[in-house]
């Protein structure tokens, strides 16, 4: 099974809630699927996960 891991997708908080986020996650599934990945994990290893990006 073809897969792609990533740890975070960040967007500025001077950018937050303008749908950057939702716009580079569908994006990257675009893309993925085109490239042949069937599973896509973003945030899953908990030791690196965070909510926001620190000041």
């Amino acid at each position: 099974m073809n897969y792609w891991r990533d740890k975070v997708l960040l967007v500025d908080s001077d950018h937050r809630g303008k749908g950057i986020g939702t716009m580079l996650l569908k994006l990257a599934e675009a893309d993925l699927k085109e490239n042949g990945i069937e599973v896509m994990q973003l945030a899953g290893d908990p030791f690196h996960y965070f909510s926001g990006i620190p000041d």
